[in-house]
């Protein structure tokens, strides 16, 4: 269960857009931001292989709402798993950032580390 699997399921081919019955969804967080830089935490122990981590940031600002969306597959099997994608910048817009996470396995522990590269936000 926690040999650092590869994901079966195909992501390239997979479309966000249509919902999959063997997706639980569920709110981990819900605030209004007062900055344009989001630095959510979330800790709990869950089991995150093939899920999907999806994040919806709305924005109101002079009467207009805006949305950013970005989301993506935990692929690989592990017992300790590390998202790090903070800071993140607003940004209006939807990003599928499947192919964009980077994936670490530590190799002592085999604990798993997700992570956009530094200054990713700041080039889009």
């Amino acid at each position: 269960m926690y040999s650092n699997d590869t994901s079966k399921i195909d992501w390239g081919n997979f479309s966000f857009k249509t919902p999959i019955e063997q997706f639980e969804k569920k709110t981990l967080f819900n605030d209004s931001l007062q900055s344009y830089i989001l630095k959510y935490i979330y800790v709990q122990q869950d089991y995150v292989f093939e899920n999907i981590f999806e994040f919806i940031i709305t924005r109101t600002k002079c009467n207009k709402t805006e949305e950013m969306r970005f989301y993506f597959p935990v692929r690989i099997s592990s017992l300790v798993t590390e998202i790090k994608i903070a800071p993140s910048y607003f940004i209006p817009g939807d990003f599928n950032l499947t192919n964009d996470i980077q994936y670490l396995i530590e190799n002592e522990t085999k604990h798993l580390f997700l992570n956009l590269k530094e200054g990713y936000w700041i080039k889009k």
